[in-house]
């Protein structure tokens, strides 16, 4: 399958009104909730701030570090690791923004539905990574015996995600050579399937059919163990469609290792076809879109700004 960029609209897709809703740049990871009702991201000094649907400021979390937010499925908290010497996982509470710091070493974090149970990889017992899990993460001691090991080994994680009916988990491996692998197991990970090697992607996000997985850079189909696309952007973003035809992303120019520029974009199945919103005024990166597809917000390339967009 190979893509080929639709200048026309394609998918009936167009900005009805798009606003820069922040000053002093370096903001990173917006990130929708599941209904909607709030988007968060991280800014400048590393506090995480929580906004509504309309761009304003609903509370900041004063303290500075947090890396990777990620919503639980009911939107009750944020996980996010901490970048602090021990790197703890903070379960923050939404929308008082409360926070509990339970297991170190944190780098990433995967929800399962009952918004409770987390998966997570860390590297507390070096010189292994550990991919663990907790299982509730309301309740127990913070620090470090709230948790199980799943996974040990000395090559490293780097990204993780669960299949919609929550009966397998994704994840990426570094072995040997730099080679990024891509591995699937069973929730309790004792056995372990290699689905594709030599990837480029680092970041997973499941389809809602289960049939793909997103890389960050390719689309690997799971049941054939074969990449579907590639030359898709790196980013660590992106929302499927509800019917999982349809993945909407940032198409992002990198230069230097430094993101230049970018655009909302979309990447439809059936028509092996990717359409991409050029918007002069703005350089839309590290997009994330609001479960309805209604919304988008992103960080300004140009500026390092928040953009808060909304489609027709």
């Amino acid at each position: 399958m190979s893509l080929a960029l639709m200048p026309g609209l394609l998918f009936g897709w167009q900005i009805d009104s798009e606003v820069k809703i922040t000053t002093g740049g370096s903001w990173s990871s917006p990130a929708w909730s599941p209904r909607g009702e709030y988007f968060c991201a991280i800014d400048g000094a590393g506090r995480l701030v929580l906004f509504d649907a309309a761009g304003k400021v609903v509370k900041v979390k004063e303290a500075s570090g947090f890396e990777n937010p990620k919503w639980s499925p009911d939107g009750s908290y944020i996980a996010a690791s901490f970048a602090s010497k021990k790197r703890p996982l903070a379960i923050i509470s939404i929308p008082e923004l409360g926070a509990e710091y339970k297991s170190l070493g944190v780098y990433d974090t995967a929800w399962l539905s009952d918004s409770k149970t987390i998966y997570f990889y860390h590297w507390q017992k070096r010189p292994h990574d550990v991919l663990s899990k907790i299982m509730d993460v309301s309740v127990g001691s913070s620090g470090e015996n709230d948790y199980f090991d799943l996974i040990k080994d000395k090559n490293a994680l780097k990204s993780f995600t669960c299949s919609p009916k929550e009966e397998k988990v994704a994840f990426i491996q570094v072995n040997a050579g730099d080679n990024r692998c891509l591995y699937v197991a069973d929730l309790a990970l004792t056995e372990k399937k290699s689905i594709a090697s030599g990837l480029l992607g680092e970041s997973l996000s499941w389809s809602p059919d289960g049939k793909y997985v997103w890389t960050g850079a390719e689309i690997v189909n799971v049941e054939k163990k074969e990449v579907v696309s590639t030359g898709m952007p790196f980013t660590r973003f992106a929302q499927w469609s509800s019917d999982g035809k349809k993945i909407f992303y940032s198409k992002e120019t990198v230069k230097d290792s430094i993101i230049i520029d970018g655009d909302p974009a979309c990447f439809d199945f059936a028509a092996g076809k990717e359409e991409i919103i050029n918007s002069p005024d703005f350089s839309e990166s590290f997009a994330s879109y609001s479960s309805d597809l209604k919304s988008c917000a992103a960080v300004d390339a140009k500026d390092g700004n928040l953009l808060l967009i909304k489609f027709k």
